[in-house]
């Protein structure tokens, strides 16, 4: 029974344009099986075309560019309600359909007849529908590639010299078959291990990215596709009345564990994916080997022949045995020598194919670090433009700030942001009392694109931030080569949405990653470099002023102290004066001289105690600084203590370069902190004073025996009050919180 070889491919038909080794785009592959016949073999022969059949969804005739259109409209009504449904529309990854190319050996075709293939092609066609899940949306039968001439086998039959394959092309159902089906097909292993890793939802959808075509479903169409077409008669027939078999059988699928045993042995399998044109280049180098090879046997056969009749004619011809001999050996020579050349050309053969597989996988690894190169110098040179020019919105992108957008976006936008009260929320966007963000997407989705749609733009690129309008820059070309004013609607979108992909979302990305606001206009670089220069020209002369204006402070403090001593001295006789001439005057106003006495006193004192204190307050920070820093470095008082003494030297440093932070820009120094913290102790020490000069006046004895000079309290009880007080003070300041007071070691100079 003849058998013969059957090649099955498959690959996804995308919209996007971009082909690969696994996918191609709808309107390129229906060209190709369409009456267009958009190939690139070398045998096609126009003159067959006539001999093609199509069967094409209605109006689509027999173009296949009008089968393209058809499948991008089919999507485009899939898309609608795909996007009322998810507010949003599939994936650019979404595949449009698969498309099949069924090639039987032309060797085989070329001897059935027209009964035969057209049972071929009827029950190719309903294999294929079992493995889609639906009726094909179109297909066509071809015989018009091929040259079964140049091989060697015409026949009388007019079809003899035709060629035959069968392309298909529909939307496979994502739908796992039965277990009854799967292991018919696979095995009960197969059956198990094709079901656990079955990736897909198993839902019916005809719309699904690339990956649901993946190595499983190809070995299940395989495997399915010779099982089924011998359940159709293409077999050895079983009994004299089996009239469905044809005599012709498919070469059985080998899995890839067979196929790799098998070439241990020797066997020689053509690798897959070949080309028409690569096909006729090796079969016809196959053909020459088998012609040689043939040629070979008969010489080889005419040697043993001649031989055979030296024989017979050496009983007759002794004389001419040794020439018979001669020429039997010389025949065996050339025999051994074609079979040497024949051997030598078949090691040669293997010798160039393995050093042609060496030379693609440089050629592979070389593309790639070129692709690599070219990467890394492509963002190389964005990064400088970035950093030299500022950040550039592509062509054709316009950027909309969300305070410019519409009030509904803006407060959806918010929601999503978390920026929002709960009272306000309304109870579709609550879900289970918490914020519904698919909702709100869900809402704001259509919103932002009919934006995007009232203002002329194709597409709309949302951020937080805003709304970017993307219009295909007029110098735009697509893959097909079309213009945006040659484009359709829904091409024009598609388009959009590609050059949103691969070039706003990545620079913008760029931009953000690189810490430079895409939303705000950069400066040049020199331009920023100026600007610079200028900012510290004008820190320097602030610091110089700030400098000046320290130095006069200090000298107006120096001289407010020397003013104070003086004062204080003279304060001093006029206390010794007045003493005097108290002793003197009448016992009658003694009283009211004291009360009176007594009052500016305590407010003389107050004073001193200001001008006093606003000096050891800013020595105290310094001594507190000092002392903490002196104790971590020469004592070992425990990790706590060294975590306490960081916090409070870091928090007295800042409090003092926040204070000339502020001089330098125009704070009020009443409002420093240092001079807060001095107002505080002003007080506590003030009112301590008070009740200090109180209780000194009760131990003075009655008023009429009490002086009536301040100098008493400013010269005698000021110091000690102060000097008790401020100890007090810095015991409670200094101290660690264990209930005692810090010793205070000598202060390194």
């Amino acid at each position: 029974m003849p058998s013969f070889g059957c090649g099955v491919s498959v690959m996804t038909m995308n919209q996007t344009g971009a082909s690969s080794m696994n996918t191609i785009a709808a309107t390129k592959a229906c060209a190709e099986f369409g009456e267009e016949r958009a190939s690139l073999t070398a045998n096609l022969d126009r003159s067959r075309s006539a001999g093609n059949e199509y069967h094409f969804p209605d109006g689509c005739g027999n173009s296949g560019a009008a089968l393209g259109n058809w499948f991008l409209e089919q999507f485009e009504d899939y898309a609608k309600g795909y996007k009322e449904e998810h507010g949003r529309r599939p994936p650019v990854s979404t595949a449009l359909g698969v498309t099949t190319v069924v090639t039987p050996d032309e060797e085989a075709v070329a001897q059935w007849d027209e009964r035969l293939r057209s049972k071929f092609v009827r029950d190719a066609v309903e294999v294929l529908e079992l493995w889609y899940g639906r009726p094909l949306d179109g297909w066509a039968k071809h015989v018009d590639e091929g040259a079964i001439e140049e091989r060697g086998l015409t026949r009388s039959d007019p079809l003899g010299d035709e060629g035959l394959h069968i392309h298909g092309a529909g939307r496979l159902v994502d739908k796992l078959p039965d277990d009854d089906a799967l292991v018919r097909y696979l095995g009960a292993k197969g059956a198990k291990n094709h079901s656990d890793r079955y990736r897909g939802k198993n839902d019916g959808c005809m719309y699904r990215t690339g990956t649901i075509l993946n190595k499983g479903k190809l070995h299940l169409l395989h495997q399915m596709f010779a099982i089924e077409m011998a359940e159709r008669g293409w077999r050895e027939p079983v009994d004299e009345k089996d009239f469905e078999a044809t005599g012709w059988s498919m070469k059985p699928h080998i899995t890839g564990a067979e196929k790799r045993e098998r070439e241990k042995q020797g066997e020689v399998f053509p690798e897959a994916g070949r080309s028409a044109n690569k096909y006729a280049r090796q079969a016809k180098w196959v053909r020459k080997q088998k012609a040689a090879q043939e040629e070979a046997e008969d010489a080889r056969d005419a040697a043993l022949t001649e031989e055979a009749n030296s024989k017979a004619r050496r009983e007759h011809l002794k004389n001419d045995e040794r020439e018979a001999r001669k020429a039997y050996n010389e025949v065996q020579r050339e025999l051994s020598d074609a079979l040497d050349d024949l051997e030598q050309a078949r090691s040669d053969l293997e010798t160039v194919q393995i050093q042609q597989e060496f030379a693609e996988l440089k050629l592979r690894e070389a593309n790639q670090m070129r692709w690599g190169s070219e990467c890394r110098a492509e963002r190389a040179e964005a990064y400088v433009d970035l950093v030299t020019n500022g950040y550039r919105p592509p062509a054709g992108v316009t950027f909309i700030p969300l305070e410019a957008l519409p009030p509904e976006i803006r407060r959806l936008r918010g929601y999503m942001d978390g920026d929002y009260d709960e009272e306000e929320l309304l109870e579709e966007f609550l879900y289970e009392g918490e914020l519904d963000t698919d909702a709100v997407g869900d809402r704001l989705a259509p919103l932002e694109e009919d934006y995007a749609r009232e203002h002329g733009a194709g597409v709309g690129y949302s951020t937080d931030r805003g709304i970017y309008l993307v219009d295909l820059p007029e110098d735009y070309v697509s893959e097909d080569g079309e213009t945006p004013d040659e484009m359709d609607d829904g091409t024009y979108r598609n388009e959009c949405a590609e050059y949103t992909n691969e070039v706003v979302s990545k620079l913008v990305q760029f931009a953000e990653n690189a810490g430079i606001d895409p939303l705000r206009p950069q400066m040049p670089l020199h331009e920023r470099e100026k600007a610079v220069e200028v900012r510290e020209r004008e820190l320097d002369e602030r610091s110089e002023r700030i400098g000046r204006e320290l130095e006069s402070a200090n000298a107006r403090i120096d001289g407010a102290k020397r003013e104070a001593e003086g004062i204080r001295s003279g304060a001093e006789s006029d206390a010794a004066d007045i003493l005097a001439a108290a002793k003197r005057d009448a016992e009658g106003i003694r009283a009211g001289a004291r009360a009176k006495a007594y009052a500016e006193a305590k407010e003389e004192a107050g004073g001193h105690v200001d001008r006093y204190l606003r000096r050891i307050v800013g020595a105290a920070s310094m001594i507190a600084s000092m002392v903490l820093r002196y104790m971590r470095r020469e004592l070992d008082l425990g990790e706590g203590f060294d975590r306490a003494a960081e916090v409070c030297i870091g928090t007295l440093q800042e409090l003092s370069e926040q204070d000339v932070r502020d001089a330098r820009w125009g704070g009020d120094p009443r409002n420093s902190y240092t001079n807060r913290i001095q107002r505080g102790v002003s007080r506590f020490f003030r009112d301590e004073l008070g009740s200090r000069l109180d209780d000194a006046a009760r131990e003075d004895g009655p008023a009429e025996a009490a002086p009536a000079s301040p100098a008493f309290f400013g010269q005698v009880r000021l110091s000690e009050m102060i000097t008790e007080n401020f100890r007090v003070w810095a015991r409670n300041f200094f101290g660690f919180g264990h209930g005692r007071a810090a010793s205070f070691p000598t202060c390194p100079a």
